[in-house]
């Protein structure tokens, strides 16, 4: 099981045994989030034993996603409860504790995607959704790559190849400045909607389908 730990300079990589909470049985409650969206809630409230979490203390957990959109994909979740809606619900003080994720999702996705590529190493973005699709604030790490397992449709892809993914510095940069986010969710999604593929690297496209951006991917020029 994960040791709790109170620096994030020490990330404990602990294979956890148990899967995600399942839904409980019995009579329905009131209206919540779909079984598959409480993923995350579960996991930032009691993390100890969870399937793939790589480390946590009183604040934070860091976890590898389940469905990777990169070859290194790692999720760090705020255990903050007043903070589920995502990134609309982060004020002024709460720059800190942006930062501090980004610092711990870092480090441990540098040293996940080293073990994987045999030292080796590939530029990492720290990051938010505009409009997160599942309750509790998590910060995405993902490798440049964007060639995850679970990166299969276009929403997919312009989920972290356009500016639909907003960089946590940047985030940090309005937190302090304005007090709040500074973009229109329902705006932000309409605009990943209608985006069309297109490579992260060169810009090139757009192309008709994944397997043709997948194979332009393949012989770009431009580095990671």
């Amino acid at each position: 099981h994960a040791a709790k730990s109170k620096s994030a300079a020490s990330p404990v990589h602990a294979v956890a045994e148990s899967s995600f909470s399942k839904p409980s049985e019995g009579r329905p409650g009131p209206p919540g989030p779909a079984p598959w969206a409480r993923g995350l809630v579960d996991v930032a409230a009691d993390p100890a034993g969870r399937d793939g979490v790589l480390w946590f203390d009183e604040t934070l957990v860091a976890l590898t996603d389940k469905y990777p959109k990169a070859r290194t994909h790692v999720l760090v979740l705020a255990r903050d409860t007043t903070l589920a809606a995502g990134p609309s619900a982060l004020r002024a003080r709460h720059a800190e504790l942006v930062e501090r994720m980004a610092t711990a999702g870092r480090k441990i996705a540098a040293e996940k995607a080293a073990e994987a590529n045999g030292g080796e190493t590939f530029a990492l973005r720290a990051g938010f959704h505009a409009k997160p699709s599942m309750p509790t604030l998590h910060m995405h790490l993902v490798s440049s790559d964007l060639r995850g397992s679970g990166m299969k449709t276009r929403r997919h892809w312009n989920t972290f190849a356009t500016d639909f993914f907003k960089e946590a510095d940047d985030v940090v940069t309005a937190l302090r400045a304005r007090g709040r986010v500074d973009w229109d969710e329902e705006e932000e999604e309409a605009g990943v909607a209608m985006a069309k593929l297109r490579c992260h690297r060169c810009g090139d496209g757009p192309f008709a389908s994944m397997p043709k951006l997948f194979a332009h991917l393949d012989e770009c020029e431009r580095g990671l």
